[in-house]
């Protein structure tokens, strides 16, 4: 067990905010609480690490992100300080040591949002040992609400055994996974919890459980697969054509119809989407476009 943890105490006053460590949303911060501690060893990377308060009243993290608001108030201020901390105790007490501070101040008065509080430090984890170097196997899902996991399945395997365990099942997912270096693809539907606890086990000790869809995938060989021009946000063309139908209310098995796909094609279209414009749901996904 650590000796230490690396602990962030957010002073927060006049909004409310959401708190990022490496874009991946931590928690979220209220202003009546005066802000609020956050233990983030397991998010921290080698190298650079990148902190960030998200300054907006929003009720998730993609509103707070993405809705833009003008707001009267006596001013705003934030400040963050981080600190390794033995067990029990918090940044600021006895025993702590203070690695870094960094914050700003708002004056009163209309003030737009959302407003991004941020650095950058280098900062180890506590005891040098990486959370997924600790790790015997790390699962990973393909959809995932900031980044896709596929396109990280080549960092994280460099330092620990993954095995993907997710519901998206194109060939194009599954190749990419593997030859980026997962051990493993499981897709949800395919196993039961006694067969999961075997195959992780399985996977720690060598083993490359592969699900029977996945297997079949890798069996047909790499999809050759056209890139399409950009679109709006860094969507493709047909993302962009799905989305627009997506804004019309319309469902998977509709936008399947209307653009003559599979509708299999249309979700992984979707979640696509999803990780492009940082959101995890339908209603967010038309918010973001509409406000484009």
């Amino acid at each position: 067990m650590a000796s230490t943890a690396l602990l962030l105490d957010i002073t927060l006053e006049g909004c409310d905010a959401e708190l990022y460590v490496n874009d991946i949303p931590v928690g979220r911060i209220l202003a009546a609480a005066g802000g609020g501690i956050h233990q983030v060893d397991h998010l921290l990377v080698r190298g650079a690490n990148t902190f960030e308060v998200l300054l907006n009243p929003g009720s998730t993290p993609s509103v707070a992100r993405t809705e833009k608001r003008m707001l009267p108030g006596d001013g705003v201020a934030v400040e963050v300080t981080a600190a390794r901390c033995p067990p029990g105790t918090s940044p600021g007490e006895v025993g702590t040591t203070r690695l870094f501070r960094f914050g700003e101040r708002l004056p009163g008065g209309p003030v737009e949002f959302p407003r991004s509080v941020k650095n950058t430090f280098e900062v180890d984890p506590p005891n040098a040992a990486w959370a997924w170097e600790r790790a015997d196997v790390l699962l990973l899902d393909v959809r995932m609400p900031r980044r896709d996991g596929v396109s990280i399945v080549s960092e994280i395997a460099r330092q620990t055994r993954v095995l993907m365990l997710t519901f998206t099942d194109d060939d194009a997912s599954i190749h990419r996974a593997m030859s980026d270096g997962a051990a493993g693809y499981l897709v949800h539907g395919t196993f039961d919890a006694e067969s999961l606890a075997h195959m992780v086990r399985a996977t720690a000790s060598g083993a490359a459980p592969v699900s029977d869809v996945a297997m079949r995938a890798i069996q047909r060989g790499p999809v050759a697969v056209v890139p399409e021009p950009a679109g709006d946000l860094g969507l493709s063309a047909r993302q962009v054509e799905v989305m627009d139908l997506i804004a019309q209310g319309r469902s998977n098995s509709d936008i399947a119809k209307h653009l003559f796909l599979a509708e299999k094609t249309v979700k992984n279209h979707i979640n696509q989407i999803f990780a492009a414009l940082g959101v995890s749901t339908r209603a967010e996904a038309i918010v973001r476009w509409l406000g484009r």
